[in-house]
């Protein structure tokens, strides 16, 4: 009997000490994360810029079909 008893506050000690552990180590992480987030992005590349095409030819097509389509 005594030896059960033993082996509970043992497993249990052990597993609170992980717990606390675990929760350090999550603390730990947090901190690190957060330190690293909020450096400065790196600049992105600009933008190219949009080449505009003239649709009106296209356009036209399409809607003169359609008129004749009915």
């Amino acid at each position: 009997m005594q030896q059960g008893v033993v082996l509970m506050v043992v497993g249990m000690g052990v597993v609170f000490c992980f717990l606390v552990l675990l929760v350090f180590a999550v603390k730990v992480m947090g901190a690190v994360l957060r330190n690293v987030a909020t450096a400065e992005p790196a600049p992105s590349a600009a933008p190219q810029p949009v080449v505009a095409q003239d649709d009106s030819a296209i356009v036209a097509v399409a809607a003169a079909k359609r008129f004749r389509q009915g």
